[in-house]
């Protein structure tokens, strides 16, 4: 597995710290793209360039389910992509508008435009990764947030097509902790962060939550996916010291 760690633009000059100090587990940095100019995100990505880790986008938006000009986006996120040699885009599935369609038939299009963004990001050699999602009160029409849903979305057949599987929202919305070994052909990335089972709280390895993380982990130190750190910035530093501690531990 490869280690890494999200971090919005702003904060991405910033990860020079925790890059040296951790230069034998850090290998991946996912950026959480913003509403800044595509030119000025260029601009200050190009500068903190490190030619010995790999890197990912979060994008910004959805695919462009309810909202066409996320779609747009989408393409534009890859053309960016394409310019600094980043490996994989995570997006959102987004939601739709039950008084408009189904269920099925956003679930349809969604399909649909995610096979549309693969074939543009396979001339880049870029990998498009679809997250699951959580349903809440707030956005009961996510898409991508029940193991139904992912029985339709892991179909999709392109070769640059995978799974970002966030195992703080299965934890809330697939009602187990370690559904991911059903999924682990098609994962191509996974967002690792702790909850309570009821709140998207992205608490640190080493901390509070009810799902055993250091077991995760243990299940895919042999594999090839980017295990990504998703938690606030302050937190990095805690789970790295925690992740260094436990990989010497087990080496020994």
């Amino acid at each position: 597995m490869v280690i890494g760690i999200s971090v919005d633009v702003l904060d991405y000059k910033m990860t020079g710290q925790l890059s040296e100090r951790y230069n034998d587990i850090l290998g991946h940095i996912q950026i959480y793209l913003d509403d800044s100019p595509y030119s000025t995100i260029r601009k200050e990505i190009s500068r903190y360039l490190d030619e010995d880790m790999s890197y990912s986008f979060h994008a910004k938006g959805d695919i462009g389910v309810s909202n066409p000009s996320h779609y747009d986006d989408a393409i534009k996120t890859i053309d960016l992509a394409s310019s600094l040699e980043v490996a994989f885009i995570n997006f959102h599935c987004g939601g739709f508008c039950p008084d408009k369609e189904s269920r099925s038939s956003a679930l349809s299009r969604l399909t649909e435009q995610a096979e549309k963004l693969c074939v543009y990001a396979h001339q880049y050699n870029i990998e498009i990764h679809l997250e699951n999602d959580i349903c809440s009160q707030q956005a009961p029409n996510q898409l991508g947030t029940s193991l139904e849903d992912w029985e339709i979305i892991r179909r999709i057949k392109q070769p640059n097509f995978r799974m970002c599987y966030d195992i703080g929202h299965a934890n809330i919305s697939f009602g187990s902790k370690h559904i991911h070994q059903q999924f682990i052909a098609s994962i191509g990335s996974i967002h690792l962060h702790n909850n309570d089972g009821k709140t998207d709280l992205h608490l640190p390895l080493g901390g509070m939550g009810e799902v055993n993380l250091l077991e995760i982990l243990e299940q895919l130190q042999y594999s090839d996916k980017v295990v990504i750190l998703e938690n606030g910035f302050e937190d990095h530093a805690k789970a790295l010291a925690y992740l260094d501690n436990w990989l010497k531990a087990i080496k020994i």
